[in-house]
């Protein structure tokens, strides 16, 4: 039997437990803040096989260097998929590579992503300029 725990207020009078049950674990770091899935090339077929659900995505171009950060509400009419299609064709070729998450509150995510972005480079991402929220907190 092994067990699965997770980093919080109460890990270290579970790790003690579980250690003077003899049983074996596994120790997850707490949640991170950062988007930090794969890459995945931009291409037609890729977005098309994309979920329709809420969420929230980066675009970068081929250097990595973060171009957008956007999200997927509920106003989107199939989510992910049709958001991120629209943001790559607005982008053109400087979007060559993208990353999503799934996530019901897309908006507290985005303003975090936002957030630590930055925290990281000064500003939010250039294409992000325009539009940006008008109450950004401060990471510390």
């Amino acid at each position: 039997m092994c067990r699965v725990l997770s980093a919080g207020k109460r890990a270290p009078a579970i790790l003690s437990t579980i250690e003077n049950a003899g049983l074996p674990f596994l120790y997850t770091p707490a949640m991170q803040l950062r988007l930090d899935k794969p890459w995945i090339p931009v291409s037609a077929d890729v977005l098309a096989k994309l979920p329709g659900q809420l969420g929230v995505y980066q675009v970068a171009d081929a250097q990595g260097n973060v171009l957008k950060i956007g999200f997927a509400g509920g106003k989107s009419l199939f989510g992910l998929r049709s958001t991120l299609q629209d943001a790559t064709n607005a982008i053109g070729s400087r979007a060559t590579h993208f990353r999503v998450e799934v996530n019901m509150q897309y908006q507290t995510r985005y303003k975090e992503l936002l957030m630590l972005h930055i925290a990281d480079h000064g500003d939010v991402p250039e294409l992000n300029r325009d539009d940006r929220p008008e109450r950004l907190g401060r990471l510390g």
